[in-house]
């Protein structure tokens, strides 16, 4: 499956984050009828999964925000080539300025994390009948006002890992794209530093044990 020419510690992670990603984004697409070049997605989250949801988003042609607490998420955002970033703490009115920035709002929001709270600021970023793709998992359940959707405010939709086929896509797809994860890799007497470092939320994209 993996190409010839790909370093496998490096694409190791598209086996699981980049199926996950790929797969929330073209399910996205596929609800979006207009030209790349002015839709607008946002991706909530731009860490292990979020900076390759960027990645793809503009190998396909879309104009990205990139939303996220983190600093050095937001970073590894605008590497990705997300055209505009920010962070909810620090840009208090940034709903407002992505709604300005996009026009009328976001076409499509695709959620990649684990925050009720993030999840329920997510619609505001859309515009009417906006799509907003589920794709991390919070531990609580999910509240939307049953208006937005009854009424087609937004569109609330689903993505999971994949199948074999689509797995074997997203490979091919991010090898012709030069499309690669961000990988810190830890040798294996090294794992408790990772786990440390995993939990502080500072590290960029992902992070893999070498066993060698």
């Amino acid at each position: 499956m993996a190409q010839r020419s790909m370093d496998l510690d490096t694409c190791a992670p598209l086996f699981c984050a980049g199926c996950t990603a790929f797969n929330a984004v073209t399910d996205t697409l596929a609800e979006l009828p207009g030209e790349p070049n002015s839709t607008w997605v946002a991706v909530i989250g731009c860490g292990g999964l979020g900076h390759l949801a960027i990645q793809y988003l503009k190998a396909y042609g879309y104009r990205v925000v990139g939303i996220d607490l983190s600093a050095e998420a937001l970073a590894e955002a605008k590497t990705s080539g997300a055209d505009h970033v920010f962070n909810p703490k620090a840009d208090a009115d940034y709903i407002r300025q992505v709604r300005e920035i996009t026009g009328k709002g976001c076409h499509a929001a695709i959620n990649v994390t684990n925050s009720v709270p993030a999840y329920s600021s997510t619609p505001q970023l859309l515009r009417m009948n906006g799509v907003l793709m589920v794709t991390g998992i919070p531990q609580s359940p999910l509240q939307f006002q049953a208006m937005d959707i009854s009424m087609n405010r937004i569109r609330v939709r689903g993505s999971n890992n994949g199948t074999t086929p689509r797995l074997e896509k997203c490979v091919e797809f991010s090898h012709e794209h030069g499309i690669r994860p961000r990988v810190t890799q830890f040798k294996l007497d090294e794992f408790e530093e990772m786990l440390k470092l995993m939990e502080s939320g500072k590290h960029k994209g992902r992070l893999g044990v070498l066993f060698d």
